[in-house]
C-alpha cells in the first residue's frame, strides 16, 4: 500500500484522528440516504484489501456526491490509515 506520511501533531491529522475516534459509521450504506451502488462497490474493494493487509477497524468519516473518506487501523492499532479519493494518509498515533 502507497501512503504519505502525516505527523499526528498536524491539524489535519489531528482532526482525522478526532473525526476516527467519534465514528460510529461502519458503512457507506449508513452514511448515505439512498443507495449509491458504485461507492458500495468502491467500498467492499477497500473492504477486500485491508483484510487481506491484517488491518482492521474501518469507519467512514466524511462523505459528500462525489466522494467519501474513510479510516482504519494497523493489526496493533499504532497507525491510522486514512483513505481519501486521492490519496492514503499513514498518522502513527
Amino acid at each position: 500500500m502507497n501512503t504519505t506520511k502525516l505527523n499526528k501533531t498536524t491539524q489535519k491529522a489531528r482532526a482525522w484522528i478526532e473525526q476516527y475516534n467519534n465514528s460510529s459509521c461502519y458503512s457507506v450504506r449508513d452514511w448515505y440516504t439512498s443507495r449509491v451502488y458504485r461507492k458500495e462497490s468502491i467500498e467492499e474493494a477497500i473492504k477486500e484489501r485491508i483484510r487481506a493487509e491484517g488491518l482492521h477497524g474501518y469507519k467512514v468519516l466524511s462523505g459528500n456526491s462525489s466522494f467519501f473518506t474513510c479510516g482504519y487501523k494497523s493489526a496493533d492499532g499504532s497507525i491510522l490509515y486514512i483513505e481519501t479519493a486521492y490519496n492514503i494518509y499513514e498518522i502513527v498515533l
